[in-house]
C-alpha cells in the first residue's frame, strides 16, 4: 500500500475515471486524500471498497478538489453514508457495517505489500455488488467473479462457506437471565485455503413477542471455526428459534436453536409508605412486582428489629402486582424492616430472595431537656447562667424553640431576679437570671414542649434546677463621724472693777 504526499491510493486530475470492483485501503497521504484525491474531471466508483486509510489532514478516506463530477454506485467509503446518493450504496458510518477484511494492514505501516483483503463470512461486501457493471468472470486471484450469483464489493469475491450446528438449543432460563450454555455454530470454507477466522455469525431471535435480549448477537469466529453466542432471555415467556445467519454462507442450511423463556418476578419495589422517622403502632409497606402474582401470604415474610424495636406482621393485601403488608403493635426504638424470605406457594418464582423492604427508624422516646449546675453556684447580685443541653436518642434531628415563657423562676426567700433566653433554639441554650436582689435561693425549671423530634416526640417538663445561692450584701455606713473626746471648757475673764 503506498504513501504519498497526497493521494494516498488514487491521485486523480483533470481526467475522467471509472473504477469498477476496486478495493483502495491501508494508504497513506502525508496531505489530504489519504484514499483518494479527486482535482476536478469525472470519477466513477461502482461496486468499490474504500477502506481504511488515513491522513494527516482530515480526509483519510476520499478528498474532492476543484469541483470534480463524482458518483457512487454499490459502493462502501468507511465514515460516508452514501446510501441517499447513487444507488446501492453502503452507511461507512454505522458501526456495524463492515466489509471485514482477512487481514487488514494500519494505513500507517504504508507503503507495504502485506495485509490479505479478502472477505469474511458476513461481510457486508458479499453478494452486494451489480453484476451489469462488469464483465470480468474473475477476481483479482482468477476465481469466480460472481460465485453466489450476485457479484461481491471490492477485487476479491468470496468462495462461500458452509455452517454447521453446534449446540446450544432446547434451553430455558428465567427473564433476563443468562441461559446456562452458549450457542456456536462451525463455519468452514467451501474453498481450501479461503479465510474464516474473524469472519461474524449473527443469531437472530424475533423482533416481536418472545425473544432473546437483545434479539440480535453478533458472534466473531475463531481460529477453530466456531462462533459462540452467550445469549439472555427476554422478559416475554414462550418457546422461539434464534436463527444462524451470514453473508456468504452458501451451504449447510441455517442452524435453529429453541430458546424458552421462563416468568419470574422481580421485586421493582419493597417501600415505605408513611414518613420516615416514626412513633406509629402501625407501619405499611408496598410491594411491586414485576409479574402479575398470586398465592402470597403472610407467613412469606418476617420482620427485622434493631435496638428495642419490635412489631407483629398483621396482614397483607393487594393482588397481581401491588400488595400492601402491614405490621402492628409497634414499639421500642431502632429500625424495623421486614423481608420476603419464601415462595412456596406463590404462582411464580421470585427472583433474589431475600428480599428486604425500606426500613423505617422507630422513636418512641421524646427529646431530653438537662439543666446544668448554675454558674456561679453563689452570687449577691451578679447573673447567674443555666446551661441547658437538649438531646434525642435516636434521630438527633430537632426542632427547639426555648423562650422566657418556657422558664419558670422559683426563689426561696427574698431572692428575685429577672430572666431571659440566649440561643434559645439551638441545642445548648442557655437561661440567664439578673438583676437579682433580695436573699435565698434560685431555681428554674423549663416547661414541656421545647423540643419536637422527627417522629414527632415532644419534650416533658424538667425538674428543678440546682440551686443558685443569693445572699445578701454587709451594709455600708455612710452616716457623719461624732467626735468623743474630752470637752474642752472655755474661760470667761471678768474685767476688775477700778478702784
Amino acid at each position: 500500500m503506498p504513501r504519498w504526499a497526497m493521494g494516498g491510493g488514487v491521485a486523480h486530475n483533470n481526467s475522467a475515471a471509472t473504477l469498477i470492483n476496486a478495493t483502495i485501503v491501508g494508504n497513506y497521504a502525508e496531505g489530504n486524500g489519504g484514499g483518494v484525491r479527486n482535482n476536478s474531471g469525472t470519477v466513477a466508483y461502482t461496486n468499490t471498497l474504500i477502506w481504511g486509510n488515513d491522513s494527516q489532514a482530515n480526509d483519510p478516506q476520499v478528498t474532492d478538489l476543484g469541483s470534480p463530477m463524482v458518483s457512487y454506485a454499490h459502493t462502501l467509503v468507511q465514515d460516508f453514508d452514501l446510501t441517499g446518493v447513487g444507488t446501492g450504496n453502503l452507511d461507512g458510518t454505522d458501526p456495524l457495517v463492515n466489509p471485514l477484511f482477512a487481514n487488514p494492514i494500519s494505513a500507517t505501516s504504508a507503503p507495504t505489500t502485506t495485509g490479505d483483503y479478502r472477505l469474511l463470512p458476513g461481510s457486508v461486501a458479499i453478494d452486494t455488488g451489480d453484476n451489469s457493471a462488469t464483465s470480468i468472470d474473475i477476481d483479482l486471484v482468477d476465481l469466480p467473479r460472481r460465485f453466489n450469483t450476485i457479484t461481491d464489493l471490492g477485487a476479491y469475491e468470496a468462495q462461500g462457506f458452509n455452517i454447521e450446528s453446534g449446540g446450544g438449543s432446547g434451553q430455558s432460563a428465567f427473564f433476563d437471565d443468562p441461559f446456562p450454555d452458549p450457542l456456536f455454530v462451525t463455519v468452514t470454507a467451501l474453498l481450501a485455503g479461503q479465510p474464516v477466522t474473524g469472519g461474524r455469525v449473527s443469531f437472530i431471535g424475533p423482533n416481536t413477542g418472545p425473544s432473546s435480549a437483545p434479539p440480535t448477537t453478533l458472534a466473531t469466529i475463531g481460529s477453530d471455526g466456531q462462533a459462540t453466542a452467550s445469549l439472555k432471555a427476554g422478559n416475554l415467556a414462550g418457546t422461539y428459534v434464534v436463527r444462524a445467519r451470514a453473508r456468504g454462507i452458501t451451504s449447510g442450511g441455517i442452524p435453529s436453536f429453541f430458546l424458552t423463556n421462563d416468568p419470574i418476578a422481580d421485586v421493582l419495589g419493597f417501600t415505605r409508605t408513611a414518613p420516615d422517622p416514626t412513633k406509629a403502632v402501625t407501619v405499611t409497606w408496598a410491594i411491586t412486582f414485576s409479574q402479575s402474582l398470586s398465592g402470597l401470604s403472610l407467613s412469606d415474610f418476617q420482620l427485622l428489629g434493631t435496638g428495642t424495636a419490635t412489631a407483629t406482621l398483621a396482614s397483607l393485601s393487594g393482588s397481581d402486582t401491588q400488595y400492601t403488608l402491614t405490621a402492628s403493635d409497634v414499639t421500642g426504638d431502632g429500625t424495623l424492616q421486614a423481608v420476603l424470605i419464601t415462595d412456596l406457594d406463590a404462582s411464580l418464582p421470585i427472583r433474589g430472595l431475600p428480599v428486604a423492604s425500606e426500613a423505617y427508624t422507630i422513636d418512641n422516646t421524646p427529646p431530653s431537656v438537662t439543666i446544668a449546675a448554675p454558674l456561679p453556684g453563689t452570687t449577691s447580685t451578679n447573673p447567674v447562667t443555666f446551661p441547658i443541653s437538649i438531646t434525642d436518642n435516636v434521630t438527633n434531628a430537632l426542632t427547639i424553640t426555648l423562650t422566657v415563657a418556657d422558664v419558670t423562676l422559683i426563689g426561696t426567700g427574698t431572692a428575685t431576679g429577672t430572666v431571659s433566653v440566649l440561643n434559645g433554639t439551638s441545642s445548648s441554650p442557655e437561661v440567664l437570671v439578673s438583676d437579682i436582689n433580695g436573699g435565698g435561693s434560685l431555681q428554674i425549671r423549663i416547661a414541656a414542649g421545647v423540643a419536637t423530634d422527627a417522629a414527632g416526640n415532644v419534650s416533658v417538663a424538667t425538674n428543678d434546677s440546682d440551686s443558685a445561692t443569693v445572699f445578701t450584701p454587709t451594709p455600708t455606713n455612710t452616716g457623719t463621724p461624732t467626735n468623743t473626746g474630752p470637752r474642752r471648757t472655755r474661760r470667761r475673764l471678768i474685767p476688775r472693777p477700778r478702784t
